[in-house]
Protein backbone atom coordinates (compact mmCIF):
# COMPACT_ATOMS: atom_id res chain seq x y z
CA UNK A 1 0.00 0.00 0.00
CA UNK A 2 1.31 3.51 -0.88
CA UNK A 3 1.11 6.00 1.44
CA UNK A 4 1.70 9.40 0.19
CA UNK A 5 1.86 12.67 2.31
CA UNK A 6 1.08 15.91 0.09
CA UNK A 7 3.66 18.76 0.54
CA UNK A 8 1.66 21.52 2.48
CA UNK A 9 -1.34 19.10 3.65
CA UNK A 10 -1.18 20.19 7.33
CA UNK A 11 -0.63 23.92 6.32
CA UNK A 12 -4.25 23.32 4.32
CA UNK A 13 -5.41 22.16 7.43
CA UNK A 14 -3.99 24.59 9.72
CA UNK A 15 -5.24 27.65 7.69
CA UNK A 16 -8.78 26.09 6.85
CA UNK A 17 -9.26 24.45 10.09
CA UNK A 18 -10.54 20.60 10.36
CA UNK A 19 -13.74 20.04 9.00
CA UNK A 20 -16.20 17.86 9.98
CA UNK A 21 -14.85 18.04 13.64
CA UNK A 22 -18.08 18.44 16.19
CA UNK A 23 -21.34 18.21 14.36
CA UNK A 24 -23.38 21.75 13.51
CA UNK A 25 -27.24 21.91 12.94
CA UNK A 26 -29.26 24.02 10.51
CA UNK A 27 -28.39 27.90 11.00
CA UNK A 28 -25.80 26.67 13.48
CA UNK A 29 -22.43 29.30 14.50
CA UNK A 30 -19.38 27.93 15.95
CA UNK A 31 -16.31 29.57 16.74
CA UNK A 32 -13.31 28.02 18.02
CA UNK A 33 -9.53 30.07 18.66
CA UNK A 34 -6.64 27.53 17.11
CA UNK A 35 -3.29 28.11 18.44
CA UNK A 36 -0.26 25.54 17.20
CA UNK A 37 2.11 25.17 15.23
CA UNK A 38 3.08 23.42 11.43
CA UNK A 39 6.56 22.18 10.75
CA UNK A 40 6.72 20.37 6.83
CA UNK A 41 10.36 19.08 6.10
CA UNK A 42 11.95 16.86 3.60
CA UNK A 43 15.27 15.46 2.44
CA UNK A 44 17.41 12.69 3.32
CA UNK A 45 19.28 9.83 5.86
CA UNK A 46 21.80 9.21 4.53
CA UNK A 47 20.75 8.17 1.41
CA UNK A 48 17.11 7.31 2.17
CA UNK A 49 14.44 10.09 1.20
CA UNK A 50 12.51 11.25 4.26
CA UNK A 51 9.43 13.17 4.41
CA UNK A 52 7.95 14.70 7.94
CA UNK A 53 5.12 16.78 9.12
CA UNK A 54 5.04 17.86 12.53
CA UNK A 55 1.16 19.32 13.10
CA UNK A 56 0.70 20.88 16.61
CA UNK A 57 -2.88 22.41 18.09
CA UNK A 58 -4.31 23.26 21.04
CA UNK A 59 -7.67 22.52 19.65
CA UNK A 60 -7.08 19.65 17.51
CA UNK A 61 -4.00 17.54 19.21
CA UNK A 62 -0.66 17.05 17.24
CA UNK A 63 -0.06 14.53 14.50
CA UNK A 64 3.02 13.56 13.52
CA UNK A 65 3.27 12.47 9.49
CA UNK A 66 6.50 10.15 8.47
CA UNK A 67 7.33 8.89 5.14
CA UNK A 68 10.82 7.15 4.18
CA UNK A 69 12.02 5.94 0.89
CA UNK A 70 10.07 8.34 -0.26
CA UNK A 71 8.81 7.57 -4.07
CA UNK A 72 10.85 4.33 -4.16
CA UNK A 73 9.42 0.81 -3.98
CA UNK A 74 10.79 0.65 -0.32
CA UNK A 75 8.55 3.35 0.70
CA UNK A 76 6.67 3.22 4.17
CA UNK A 77 4.85 5.74 6.00
CA UNK A 78 3.37 6.41 9.46
CA UNK A 79 0.87 8.75 11.24
CA UNK A 80 1.01 9.22 15.35
CA UNK A 81 -1.12 11.49 16.99
CA UNK A 82 -0.04 12.05 20.75
CA UNK A 83 -0.50 14.72 23.45
CA UNK A 84 3.33 15.52 23.77
CA UNK A 85 4.04 18.60 21.88
CA UNK A 86 7.05 18.32 19.27
CA UNK A 87 8.32 22.04 19.92
CA UNK A 88 9.16 22.72 23.48
CA UNK A 89 10.54 26.76 23.10
CA UNK A 90 12.84 26.56 20.25
CA UNK A 91 13.82 22.70 20.40
CA UNK A 92 11.83 20.75 17.87
CA UNK A 93 12.07 16.39 18.54
CA UNK A 94 9.60 13.94 17.62
CA UNK A 95 10.11 10.32 17.31
CA UNK A 96 8.39 6.71 16.16
CA UNK A 97 9.20 3.16 14.38
CA UNK A 98 8.44 3.18 10.43
CA UNK A 99 9.15 -0.25 8.54
CA UNK A 100 10.60 -1.51 12.03
CA UNK A 101 13.42 1.14 12.28
CA UNK A 102 13.77 4.12 14.39
CA UNK A 103 13.08 7.38 13.26
CA UNK A 104 13.63 10.29 14.79
CA UNK A 105 13.89 14.34 14.07
CA UNK A 106 15.62 16.84 16.39
CA UNK A 107 16.89 20.20 15.99
CA UNK A 108 15.60 24.08 16.08
CA UNK A 109 13.35 26.53 15.38
CA UNK A 110 12.73 30.17 15.80
CA UNK A 111 10.49 32.70 14.78
CA UNK A 112 12.09 34.61 11.68
CA UNK A 113 10.08 37.95 12.19
CA UNK A 114 7.45 37.92 9.38
CA UNK A 115 3.86 37.74 10.44
CA UNK A 116 1.28 37.25 7.90
CA UNK A 117 -1.97 37.84 8.53
CA UNK A 118 -4.54 35.55 7.03
CA UNK A 119 -8.33 35.24 6.15
CA UNK A 120 -9.51 32.61 4.21
CA UNK A 121 -13.57 32.21 2.96
CA UNK A 122 -14.84 28.78 1.86
CA UNK A 123 -17.61 26.30 1.62
CA UNK A 124 -17.38 22.62 2.64
CA UNK A 125 -19.10 19.62 3.75
CA UNK A 126 -22.29 21.70 3.95
CA UNK A 127 -20.33 24.47 5.95
CA UNK A 128 -19.09 28.31 5.50
CA UNK A 129 -16.02 28.68 7.14
CA UNK A 130 -14.10 31.75 7.75
CA UNK A 131 -10.87 31.70 9.21
CA UNK A 132 -9.01 34.96 10.76
CA UNK A 133 -5.46 34.82 12.28
CA UNK A 134 -1.99 35.10 11.79
CA UNK A 135 1.01 32.87 10.86
CA UNK A 136 4.20 33.75 12.14
CA UNK A 137 6.76 32.32 9.74
CA UNK A 138 9.68 29.77 11.88
CA UNK A 139 13.50 29.03 10.02
CA UNK A 140 13.32 25.61 11.65
CA UNK A 141 16.63 23.76 11.03
CA UNK A 142 15.63 19.88 11.51
CA UNK A 143 18.01 16.71 11.37
CA UNK A 144 16.38 12.93 10.37
CA UNK A 145 18.11 10.42 12.08
CA UNK A 146 16.56 7.08 10.12
CA UNK A 147 18.24 3.45 10.16
CA UNK A 148 21.70 4.93 12.04
CA UNK A 149 22.07 7.37 9.41
CA UNK A 150 21.20 11.33 9.36
CA UNK A 151 20.52 14.21 7.12
CA UNK A 152 19.54 17.73 7.30
CA UNK A 153 16.26 18.46 6.23
CA UNK A 154 14.47 21.43 3.77
CA UNK A 155 11.34 22.55 5.32
CA UNK A 156 9.00 24.34 2.80
CA UNK A 157 6.18 25.38 5.33
CA UNK A 158 6.82 26.17 8.92
CA UNK A 159 4.84 28.68 11.40
CA UNK A 160 3.29 29.28 14.24
CA UNK A 161 -1.20 29.98 13.71
CA UNK A 162 -3.09 32.03 16.15
CA UNK A 163 -6.34 32.22 14.32
CA UNK A 164 -10.05 32.13 15.14
CA UNK A 165 -12.36 30.09 12.63
CA UNK A 166 -15.73 30.27 12.58
CA UNK A 167 -18.15 27.58 10.80
CA UNK A 168 -21.54 28.54 10.28
CA UNK A 169 -23.99 25.64 8.61
CA UNK A 170 -25.68 25.86 5.23
CA UNK A 171 -27.61 23.00 5.67
CA UNK A 172 -31.06 23.98 6.52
Amino acid sequence: MRTQLIPGALAVVATSALVGLGTTTASARTTTHEVGTVIECAGHAGKVPVRVNLYESKTHGNTLEVLVHDGTGREAGRTVETRKPFVVGEDVLARTRVGGKRVRFHGTTEPTGEVKRIRRVEEDAGQRIVTNGTHTILDPKIVAVYAGKQGRLTCDHAFDFDQLVRRTSLVD
